[in-house]
């Protein structure tokens, strides 16, 4: 317990001489400046952005590092993010069953592990015959 709360202490005093110094990130400063209004509205929408980004950014690598694991084979694959999900967009070979169900399965996992946080992955497949473009609002990550 000494420990976390030296590091704690440690980390904040860092964050007073950024501040100081004027050195310190926009969302840095934003949050200190929220904490010393006592805006505690303000304080749990930085924490909630924040952790949304955090869970996001965890959930995306934890996907595409599963459907590598796994061997999924495909010709496009895109993203959108919203507030507690990602979108997946992917385009498979013509009758791939064996990455089909390799991708359900990454799905599966991920949105098991990070269901309890209330974030989800939704894939949408598509094959090459069907000859359907991304969606504009998603960003392809890779062909």
């Amino acid at each position: 317990m000494d420990t976390w709360f030296n590091g704690l202490i440690s980390s904040i005093e860092m964050d007073k001489f950024l501040m100081t110094e004027d050195l310190a990130s926009d969302e840095t400063k934003a949050f200190y400046k929220a904490v010393m209004s006592d805006n505690v509205e303000d304080v749990l929408r930085q924490t909630r952005v924040a952790s949304t980004m955090y869970f996001i950014e965890k959930m995306i690598i934890d996907f595409l590092s599963e459907i590598k694991k796994r061997g999924v084979e495909y010709n496009n694959l895109a993203l959108d993010m919203g507030n507690s999900k990602i979108l997946a967009w992917i385009e498979l070979k013509n009758d791939d069953e064996k990455s089909e169900d390799n991708l359900i399965m990454a799905e599966a996992k991920v949105n098991a592990k990070y269901h309890d946080e209330g974030f989800h992955i939704s894939t949408t497949i598509v094959e090459e015959l069907d000859q359907i473009t991304v969606p504009e609002h998603y960003h392809v990550i890779g062909q």
